[in-house]
C-alpha cells in the first residue's frame, strides 16, 4: 500500500486545490534546468499524521511525493548504487544489498525522523530521509542530518532542490531546529543547492576520504530552522 502522499494535490496550471477552511499559498518559480516556471501550491491542511497534503506538479504531473514503505526499499537501494560509481554522493566503494538496509529502513519515523520517495509513473525516481545526528544522543535531539538520492534519469531538473525544500518546510514539525548537510567538497551540485536553501558551511574536513584513488574532503553545512521565520 503507498505510503501518504506528502502535501496537497496540483492539477492543472492556475487551478486551486483547496483545504477546508484554509486558503492555499501560490508561488511561482522556476525548475532549474527547464526554463519554465510551474505555479506550487502550498496549503495548511494536515492529516492524522500532520503532514499536508498535496500532489507534486513540478516538471511531471505524474510525480507525487509520499512517505516510503517497505516496499519501496529496493528502489530507493537501486537509486543508491546507482550513485556510487560517481564517487561524488556517497563513501561507499560497492554496492549495497536490499537485505543489509532492513534495519536502517526500520529506523525511521513519520513523525521525527521520517524517508520520503518521489514516485513518478509508479517508479522510485528519488527519496529524501532526516537521520539522527551523532547516534541520537538525547543532547541533539534537535538535530538532523539530511539526505538525498536522485535516479540519474531525473537528476539536473530541479527535484532534488524540491524534496529538500518541502523536507526543511516540515522540520518545525518534526522537532529539528538544526539541520546538517554532509556532502563531499568536489560535489558542486550539493553545494549549490544547499546555498541556494540557506545552508552555511560550519567545517570543511579536507582529504579524509579516499574514493576511487583520489582524496576528498567533507564539508559539513547547517541550516537554522528557527532563523528561516
Amino acid at each position: 500500500m503507498p505510503g501518504e502522499v506528502i502535501g496537497m494535490p496540483v492539477r492543472d496550471e492556475g487551478e486551486r486545490c483547496g483545504a477546508v477552511g484554509v486558503e492555499p499559498q501560490t508561488q511561482r518559480r522556476e525548475v532549474e534546468g527547464l526554463g519554465f516556471e510551474i505555479e506550487r501550491h502550498w496549503g495548511e491542511r494536515r492529516s492524522e499524521s500532520g503532514i499536508c497534503t498535496r500532489k507534486l506538479s513540478a516538471y511531471d504531473a505524474a510525480m507525487i511525493i509520499r512517505g516510503a514503505t517497505r516496499d519501496d526499499l529496493p528502489g530507493i537501494i537501486e537509486i543508491y548504487n546507482e550513485s556510487i560509481p560517481g564517487g561524488q554522493a556517497t563513501a561507499d566503494l560497492e554496492p549495497i544489498t536490499v537485505a543489509s538496509r532492513e534495519a536502517w529502513f526500520g529506523e525511521f519515523d513519520p513523525k521525527r525522523r521520517p524517508c520520503w520517495v518521489a514516485e513518478d509513473e509508479g517508479e522510485v525516481v528519488g527519496c529524501v530521509y532526516l537521520r539522527s545526528f551523532y547516534a541520537g544522543r538525547p543532547a541533539y535531539d534537535a538535530t538532523a542530518e539530511i539526505s538525498t538520492y536522485l535516479a540519474k534519469s531525473h537528476q539536473g531538473k530541479g527535484l532534488g532542490t524540491i524534496l529538500k525544500e518541502k523536507m526543511i518546510a516540515e522540520c518545525p514539525r518534526l522537532g529539528v531546529k538544526n539541520l546538517l548537510s554532509f556532502y563531499f567538497d568536489h560535489n558542486e551540485a550539493s553545494r549549490r543547492i544547499n546555498q541556494k536553501l540557506g545552508f552555511q558551511e560550519a567545517a570543511h574536513l579536507t582529504e579524509i576520504a579516499e574514493v576511487f584513488g583520489k582524496k576528498r574532503g567533507l564539508v559539513i553545512a547547517i541550516l537554522r530552522i528557527e532563523e528561516l521565520s
